[in-house]
């Protein structure tokens, strides 16, 4: 059972049918009673109708107290729920990046397309159908994912909105998959026609991308508010947001970069100083792809080590550590006292970041959270990005991460 409305309809079902044999003896009884019988108190029928009547009435109660029995006596102690619930957790994380992952599939196809100015090929168009179908697993997934019983009831009930709500941001992905395939075959016999029913389909992708974001940030908002429960000092306002995760969501379409001439930024255009390496995937003295043992050696041991999504998270005062196969797989600033190798830290003017890292960054805004991404290598060999976030309305840097990919 999920939550609250599958307890609703067990109680419902039951009361139905009680009620209905409920209705049915005292039709029996009214029957016997209006057909002028003497002594019709005494009449086997009526007995039955009365005796139907009993049953129904401690059918109904039986059967309901059952089904809330089952709810209340099963749920566990703090602890049992704790780890039923990481085990669970487990589980959707790896659905739900797998859903992400295909929105980034997505993205990247319609990024290929703008950056080379060429139109999908035949079979380009085959692999986007292709995810669309794969996404199907997906959803089946989440719908074979059952939600402990151990756990509270008003637990299961966020949980059980957490699977809604990303089993319809998966419908979403779907329909602008449809949306993009539809567009890009349009687009091969370009025409008056074909070319204002593609703006016309290209304003539902907006809306589209909008709803998908919407929906994933509701499915991921009710998962906080359960691990909330179990740990109460996590701090998920802004700061521990999905944009500071490995979870890269598809941006709204009407995102544009702020103007970097702008004098509030002080940026200089694109004067970086030196090329972007491995060296530049570091804050303070730990980098990515660092072994546990080094990060042990330049920062001692973590203050806590928690999982969250199913990743092991090393936290420190100024940083939060991902671990992945004993190697550092993400690094993000929880203070401004640690800074990258070109100085950069919380609180440091965006225009700043423009000057020291250049003007060739990716960008997307989430959460209301403006993204500025540089690719980059490890050093043991891994893509990354490394991030400076920025809140919508400011100027300065909100968090850095750096992150394989």
């Amino acid at each position: 059972m999920g939550g609250y409305s599958d307890i609703i309809m067990a109680v419902a079902i039951i009361s139905i049918v009680a009620i209905i044999g409920l209705l049915l003896g005292t039709g029996m009884k009214k029957q016997i009673r209006d057909s002028g019988v003497e002594n019709y108190e005494n009449n086997p029928k009526y007995k039955e109708g009365s005796k139907v009547k009993k049953i129904s009435i401690i059918a109904g109660i039986v059967g309901i107290a059952i089904i809330l029995g089952i709810n209340f006596l099963s749920i566990g102690s703090e602890e049992e729920q704790r780890d039923k619930f990481d085990e669970w957790d487990n589980e959707y994380t790896s659905v739900s990046l797998s859903v992400l992952d295909y929105g980034k599939k997505l993205l990247k196809m319609k990024h290929e397309i703008l950056l080379t100015n060429q139109l999908l090929n035949q079979a380009a168009v085959e692999q986007m159908e292709r995810y669309h179908s794969e996404l199907d697993n997906s959803k089946e997934a989440l719908q074979k994912l059952d939600i402990p019983l151990k756990l509270s009831i008003e637990r299961r009930s966020k949980l059980k909105k957490a699977i809604d709500y990303r089993k319809q941001e998966i419908e979403k992905l779907q329909k602008l998959y449809k949306l993009y395939i539809k567009i890009y075959k349009l687009s091969l016999n370009a025409n008056n026609k074909t070319i204002k029913e593609v703006e016309k389909l290209s304003k539902n992708i907006s809306k589209l991308r909008e709803e998908e974001e919407n929906l994933g940030k509701k499915a991921t908002d009710y998962l906080i508010e359960v691990r909330k429960t179990f740990d109460p000092d996590i701090t998920t306002n802004d700061k521990k947001d999905d944009s500071k995760k490995n979870i890269t969501k598809i941006p709204q379409s009407s995102a544009t970069p702020p103007d970097t001439n702008n004098k509030s930024q002080q940026t200089t255009q694109s004067t970086p100083t030196g090329a972007l390496t491995a060296k530049d995937l570091s804050l303070g003295n730990v980098s990515v792809g660092d072994s546990t043992s080094s990060l042990k050696a330049a920062k001692g041991e973590p203050n806590k080590v928690v999982t969250e999504n199913g990743q092991i998270h090393w936290k420190y005062n100024d940083i939060d550590v991902t671990i992945v196969n004993e190697t550092i797989s993400t690094l993000i600033t929880e203070s401004s006292a640690v800074s990258t190798p070109k100085g950069i830290h919380e609180n440091s003017p965006i225009g700043d970041v423009f000057t020291k890292y250049g003007n060739d960054y990716r960008y997307e805004v989430y959460n209301n959270i403006q993204l500025y991404e540089y690719p980059i290598t490890s050093k043991d060999g891994a893509p990354c990005l490394l991030r400076f976030a920025v809140k919508n309305g400011e100027n300065k840097v909100y968090y850095i991460s750096m992150r394989k990919i």
